[in-house]
């Protein structure tokens, strides 16, 4: 009896003992966990710094890749706006459909000859009057009949002064070609009256080259840019097109005797007849040439494609080639005011995207537009003079030493 109580007397000890023992391993494991919770609480906070700054490093790579594209990818983009609709293409072109046909292409304008040879060989000559202008006086008249159909936007021609035009059926009144601001081989000469524009070395745009570029003139709006241009001593260059007319003549002049650059553009801004074949384009070239040199005496030497070159992407080399056997470059733009992109840009929309645009590239091509109707494009051009002049930035013309801006990349040609 007595070791039975005994022997239950261990056993109660015994499982006293065991009892304790787990329980003190429940403690322990419990401030075991409370310890390592409280770490890592307290380290949490200085992981997820470290995650987050990490995160964020990555996150502004990715945006400051992301904004790269985004500036190289919209001038891809702003192809497809960059330039006037085949509606807005009737109106550039509508009272010029007048001048000339489908046979007229091929006419003795034309047949005179490849335009290097000419240049070569010095013999250029002045296209016969009676073939190659119109009656402006008829399309004086007729303008607003021929294009308001196709004309949404209420274009004004009411700049083309009647006081101005001469009659051009007969060869009194023309005047000859004003080559005064001219080197013998057609190119503008220095000019030396102009003050030189101080850059401010302070300025956030000191150090960036502009160019200034306007397409699609010239027009009434042609004008107001020469004398805001004038007015801040600024060179700029003109992608024009084909007008016949002595109104257009003589701000083909005004063009080159201001010091601007007179560059190319299309005779006809209609894609499908321009890019038709390569006899198409060099058509059209060969017209828009003669038409420059015989009206200016000046030689133009910069070319841009209609809708820009990516328009042509696939068949780039061969245009290129053709440009460069005739001793001229082209050029398209990195940067875009949106005055032809479908969008109603504010003014203020539109000096921001010209500032912002050049304020990241070391070379800034800015294309603007010079057609008939783009008078916010008139309207802004102050104000993005005056921001850029007092930034510092460098504003030129181009010229044989501009930087290749190009979105569809020739191969070069020896």
């Amino acid at each position: 009896m007595t070791e039975s109580v005994i022997t239950n007397t261990e056993e109660s000890t015994n499982g006293m003992q065991a009892d304790a023992a787990k329980k003190r391993k429940r403690v322990k494991r419990l401030k075991t966990i409370i310890v390592l919770t409280v770490i890592f609480l307290l380290l949490l906070p200085t992981i997820l710094c470290i995650i987050l700054g990490i995160q964020l490093t990555k996150l502004k790579d990715q945006v400051d890749y992301l904004f790269s594209t985004y500036l190289s990818s919209t001038d891809d983009y702003n192809y497809a706006y960059a330039s006037i609709d085949d509606l807005a293409d009737e109106i550039l072109n509508g009272f010029n459909e007048q001048q000339t046909d489908e046979s007229d292409m091929d006419s003795d304008d034309y047949a005179d000859g490849n335009v290097e040879d000419k240049v070569n060989d010095g013999i250029i000559k002045k296209n016969d009057m009676d073939n190659n202008t119109d009656n402006v006086n008829g399309i004086n008249n007729d303008m607003e009949d021929d294009i308001s159909a196709v004309n949404p936007y209420a274009v004004d021609f009411a700049d083309v002064d009647d006081d101005i035009i001469e009659d051009t059926d007969t060869d009194e009144g023309l005047d000859a070609p004003d080559t005064s601001g001219l080197d013998e081989d057609g190119q503008i000469t220095e000019d030396n009256t102009s003050q030189e524009i101080y850059r401010d070395p302070n300025g956030i745009y000191y150090g960036k080259k502009v160019y200034l570029t306007f397409d699609d003139g010239p027009s009434n709006i042609t004008d107001t840019i020469l004398d805001i241009l004038a007015e801040y001593g600024v060179k700029a260059t003109f992608f024009v097109v084909g007008y016949e007319d002595e109104v257009s003549k003589e701000r083909y002049r005004r063009i080159v005797n201001d010091g601007h650059v007179l560059a190319m553009h299309a005779y006809k801004h209609q894609y499908k007849k321009i890019y038709k074949s390569l006899e198409d384009f060099d058509k059209d070239f060969t017209k828009l040439w003669n038409l420059l040199y015989d009206t200016t005496g000046y030689i133009p030497t910069i070319y841009r494609f209609p809708g820009g070159s990516l328009m042509k992407k696939n068949s780039i080399d061969k245009y290129n080639e053709y440009l460069v056997e005739k001793g001229v470059t082209y050029y398209d733009w990195n940067v875009v005011n949106g005055d032809a992109e479908g969008i109603d840009y504010t003014e203020e929309q539109m000096i921001n995207n010209v500032l912002n645009g050049i304020k990241y590239r070391k070379t800034s091509i800015v294309l603007m537009h010079d057609g008939y109707g783009k008078i916010k494009t008139a309207n802004t051009l102050p104000k993005i003079l005056d921001a850029l002049i007092s930034g510092g930035a460098e504003l030129l013309p181009i010229d044989e030493n501009t930087p290749l801006i190009r979105q569809a990349k020739a191969k070069s040609v020896k």
